[in-house]
């Protein structure tokens, strides 16, 4: 994706991705997935066509993490297991056809259904009414300081964590899981 932008480094994208306007408004479900193809185009100045960018796009994610799923799986043994993402029709499908995603977890908030996307206080805010008990007894872990930031600052339990072992190790600190 970072040739197909034009992007020069992986920071570079993810920062320029994560403030796009067209990323936030597909992800919050508020386009369809050539209006965000189009949008992206003229955003980035990309060249492919929308049918390359979308192709691309959807393949983007290669899979889960190495022990993710047994690890879901484990705390899921422990206490009710959600998933918070921000996503799109095109990935969640794939993720659920492919994965089976959605079998992992008790409960999803997916942006692109609750109209809501991560950093942003308004989808912590919905995930603490939602499930109706106190913050700080949600655990949210994430890749990104800046979900985490914003998921501590909405009293959540947070912590910024890189792939299955970090989460898993979190997790057994916080007693959820046994070490």
């Amino acid at each position: 994706m970072t040739q197909l932008v034009g992007s020069s480094s992986d920071a570079e994208f993810w920062s320029r991705w994560l403030a796009s306007r067209w990323v936030r408004a597909f992800e919050r479900g508020r386009c369809s997935g050539s209006e965000f193809a189009a949008g992206i185009a003229a955003e980035w100045g990309m060249t492919a066509s929308e049918e390359a960018f979308l192709a691309a796009f959807v393949s983007w994610p290669e899979g889960l993490y190495d022990g993710a799923a047994a690890l879901v799986s484990d705390v899921r043994e422990a206490v009710p297991v959600g998933c918070l993402t921000n996503s799109n029709p095109l990935h969640w499908t794939r993720f659920t056809s492919l994965w089976h995603l959605d079998r992992l977890f008790d409960i999803c908030f997916l942006s692109h259904e609750v109209g809501l996307v991560k950093p942003d206080s308004e989808l912590f805010a919905h995930v603490v009414a939602r499930l109706g008990v106190p913050p700080e007894s949600i655990v949210f872990l994430d890749d990104n300081q800046a979900n985490v930031a914003s998921a501590r600052h909405a009293g959540l339990t947070a912590e910024r964590v890189s792939g299955p072992l970090e989460a898993r190790e979190v997790l057994e600190n916080l007693g959820i899981l046994a070490a």
